[in-house]
């Protein structure tokens, strides 16, 4: 069997691919080696294999509580997931595997039974080493699929993470799932056109985790040397949410802007997201040179000429991991900060490498502080989605 690849140092794929297949570890309910591969620190399926990988195996993902055969449903979303989490156990307890959870990648499918199917991808942190905090992280995110799959935790509702990973198994073997409301079929009627509207109205993206309620987007990112570690997802994260912009009805604008000591802007101004825009910023972060100091200042005075000149709601994501005196200056003049927006709606969200993957977002350092005051008064908030990865 083909092994996974991998282009990061942070795993040995030899040492996985044995993982994977020791006796016990139900393999079946994990992303496939011969189809995935270990992208950074994520292990992902290739986009090719999702519409044929699940086929009748993955975890059975089914309401427990409709019908008359909810016994029957409620053991078999309690075997397969006890078997996801004593399959996790038994991987981080391999050598090399010690950092490794789920992920929230996943794929979906339905057997002959019409019963939905779910296999996970994973992920590794240094920061999951802890057992807690690796059962807390893989809490959050099999919640996560749950609910992206239509349905929700109707029991056990809270999960206490200091118990670690056992207390996650025993979690997993009292799960029960209900799927979620969904509208009736003569919703349907509705003129198609307001449909699309509301549709595209209710959609939500997210960059490195960090929601994006509006339809343009400001990436604010330190160029200083020592973001040089973290550019990979960065890059990666861009280009998978240009290529989703790309593809919808709505008209989305972005722009990205380094800053240093100076700032620089990859187009200009904001621009709407289509074919050219996307070969521009891709090729601005690859080329990006990563050298200089950290000043915010610099890439917010840019930031906001260009968002006065835009005049439309924007989302502005500041990613920087130094510390920064030119922060505690615009607290001090926040009112100016303000002012320099002109009366456009401006959301300001501001995150450090540590928490790309998600995380706590307790700031764990005076900078850290810094950013998360800045965001506050900015209308935005300090780290990604819900503080868990």
């Amino acid at each position: 069997m083909p092994a996974a690849e991998n282009d990061d140092p942070r795993i040995d794929v030899e040492q996985f691919v044995t993982a994977m297949q020791k006796p016990n570890f139900d393999a079946e309910l994990f992303f496939p080696v011969d189809k995935s591969a270990w992208v950074g620190d994520r292990y992902k399926l290739n986009e090719s294999a999702r519409k044929t990988v699940v086929k009748n195996s993955g975890v059975r993902f089914q309401d427990t509580t409709s019908d008359d055969d909810s016994s029957r449903s409620r053991d078999q979303v309690q075997w397969d997931m006890s078997h996801v989490v004593a399959s996790l156990i038994q991987l981080r307890g391999s050598a090399g595997m010690q950092n490794v959870i789920v992920s929230r990648d996943f794929v979906q499918s339905r057997d002959k039974n019409k019963v939905g199917r779910i296999k996970f991808g994973l992920v590794t942190s240094e920061k999951f080493a802890d057992d807690n905090a690796a059962a807390k992280a893989s809490h959050a995110n099999f919640v996560k699929v749950i609910q992206k799959s239509g349905f929700k935790v109707e029991h056990p509702k809270e999960f206490d993470a200091s118990t670690g990973m056992s207390g996650l198994l025993a979690w997993s073997k009292e799960l029960s799932l209900k799927k979620k409301w969904r509208p009736p079929w003569w919703w349907l009627l509705i003129p198609l056109l307001l449909l699309l509207f509301w549709i595209r109205g209710c959609d939500s993206e997210e960059f490195i985790g960090i929601p994006v309620e509006t339809k343009s987007l400001v990436i604010i990112i330190d160029q200083s040397s020592s973001m040089e570690p973290y550019m990979r997802q960065v890059r990666d994260e861009a280009k998978q949410l240009l290529s989703r912009w790309e593809n919808t009805y709505t008209s989305h604008y972005i722009n990205v802007i380094a800053y240093n000591d100076n700032a620089t802007s990859a187009l200009g101004d904001l621009k709407v997201v289509d074919q050219t825009t996307a070969d521009e910023l891709n090729n601005f972060l690859d080329t990006l040179q990563m050298t200089g100091g950290t000043e915010l200042e610099s890439g917010m005075k840019v930031a906001a000429q260009e968002i006065v000149r835009h005049d439309r709601p924007v989302t502005a994501i500041v990613l920087t991991d130094g510390e920064d005196s030119s922060i505690a200056g615009m607290l001090q003049q926040i009112q100016s900060v303000k002012d320099s927006f002109q009366g456009v709606d401006v959301t300001v969200k501001t995150c450090t490498p540590r928490l790309f993957n998600g995380g706590d977002p307790t700031p764990q350092t005076p900078a850290e502080n810094g950013l998360k005051d800045f965001a506050n008064q900015l209308g935005g908030s300090f780290g990604s989605e819900g503080g868990t990865p």
